[in-house]
Order: C-alpha cells, then sequence, then structure tokens
C-alpha cells in the first residue's frame, strides 16, 4: 500500500519534504502524498481497497448526476416546451427517459479496477466498463495488464481521456475486440478522446449521427446488430472545463 519515494515532493498533511527513499502514501484519485507516518492525522480514508485523501473521499459522495433536477420538474414544463422540442418530439417519452438515466447515475459507484470483479455478477450476458485512461500513450499497457487480471471479462469497454486521434486507433488495439475512436479536440493536448472497445462476438457499426466532439461534450456511439433488433451504445464524456448548462 504504501511506496518509496524516488523524487522530493512535499506531503499533502505536515507540508513537508518527502524525501528521497521515504515511505509514503498517494490518493489513488489525485496522486496526492503524505509521510506514512502522517497517515493517522491526514483524514486519508481507505474503503474498498481505495485509498482517498480528504478532497476526493468528498468528492466520491458528490455523484455526477445532470438529469436528477430535471426529474423534479412539473412534467407541466415539458408539456409547455413541446412544440420547441427541447429534447424529444413526445415530452412524456422525454420525461421517462430522464428518470431512466437519473436513476442509473443515481447507482454508480467508484471501485478500482483491481476489486472491480469482486462487485461483477457471473451471471450477466453483458457486461460493460467504463475507465478514465488519463492518456493511452502511458497508461494503455498497464489498463491492458489490469484487464487481463480480471475474472469477468467485459463485452463493451468505453474509454475517456484518451488524447487519442481516429487515425491512430490502430495502434491501440485490444485482443478480442473491434475498436472505434472518436476525434479527439485538436486545440487540447490531454484531457480528450473517446473510444469504445466492442467484443468480437457482437456485430457493431460506428453511428456517426450520434458522434460528436465539442469543448462542452464528446460522444461516441455504436449500434449493435444482432439480426433481430438494434441496440445503440456509446460513451459520453464532459470534461472538468467544459459547460455544465450545455449539451452540444
Amino acid at each position: 500500500m504504501f511506496t518509496i519515494n524516488s523524487t522530493k515532493e512535499r506531503c499533502g498533511c505536515c507540508n513537508k519534504n518527502i524525501n528521497i527513499g521515504q515511505r509514503f502514501f498517494e490518493c489513488n484519485k489525485c496522486q496526492c502524498i503524505i509521510h506514512k507516518n502522517c497517515f493517522k492525522t491526514s483524514e486519508f480514508k481507505l474503503t474498498d481497497s481505495i485509498l482517498l485523501c480528504k478532497v476526493c473521499s468528498t468528492r466520491e459522495n458528490l455523484l455526477y448526476n445532470p438529469f436528477k433536477d430535471l426529474c423534479s420538474t412539473n412534467e407541466d414544463l415539458f408539456k409547455d416546451c413541446e412544440n420547441d422540442k427541447p429534447y424529444s418530439e413526445n415530452w412524456s417519452e422525454t420525461f421517462e427517459c430522464l428518470h431512466t438515466a437519473s436513476s442509473i447515475l443515481e447507482k454508480c459507484c467508484y471501485y478500482k479496477l483491481k476489486s472491480l470483479h469482486q462487485h461483477t455478477p457471473d451471471n450477466s450476458s453483458l457486461k460493460t466498463l467504463f475507465y478514465n485512461i488519463d492518456g493511452n500513450k502511458t497508461n494503455f499497457d498497464l489498463f491492458v495488464s489490469e484487464l487481463a487480471s480480471q475474472k469477468s471479462k467485459f463485452s463493451i469497454i468505453a474509454l475517456a481521456e484518451t488524447n487519442t486521434d481516429a487515425e491512430n486507433g490502430d495502434v491501440y488495439a485490444l485482443e478480442g475486440y473491434s475498436h472505434f475512436y472518436g476525434n479527439k479536440l485538436q486545440d487540447k493536448a490531454k484531457g480528450s478522446g473517446v473510444c469504445l472497445y466492442i467484443h468480437n462476438s457482437l456485430n457493431a457499426t460506428k453511428n456517426d449521427q450520434l458522434c460528436t466532439a465539442t469543448p462542452n461534450l464528446e460522444t461516441l456511439y455504436v449500434t449493435i446488430n444482432d439480426g433481430e433488433s438494434k441496440l445503440n451504445i456509446g460513451v459520453v464524456y464532459r470534461s472538468p472545463s467544459g459547460d455544465p448548462e450545455k449539451f452540444d
């Protein structure tokens, strides 16, 4: 759990230097580090094998759910806006979809990849995984090795912040999967780019009508066709620098 420091950094608890060779703890979310001896007074929290600093442990309780407030809105407001069609041509279907999306997001939990198999049901026929990889170039190999250690095999894998364009997606092929990469924002060197890996047992084609890449929102969708029905599967990512009031 603790690590030996190889570079000089500053402790997030006592604010003193962590000298080379000293042992330290690191937040699994933001990489804030503290002396090993400062752990008891640091307000770091260890939950489900995940070590978080005070700031990140607080954020974990604040689930991202942009639909929650809309679900508490009076349905009559959707009726009044029906002619403008802000979301759907059918206000009742829109309201139902918002409730469904909100309930899914309210149940989302944060797990470290190594402990994910403990929370994944074995009887599920379609398993999905979303992961913020924070750059394919530096973290893809590690992600693949951790993925291989999972007992559960995922049908669909979605990645965000790949920092990789669609034309370079072949560099990051994953055995047993077809891949679909969206274009990252050209003016951002980091924090952009989404992709989907679809297991070869599924027949998937990219749905360009639902794909976009703007400073406020990045989306990538594919359509899975089993011969009898079609299913749209996608990854949606909003950068922390994006405007939370805009969905374009």
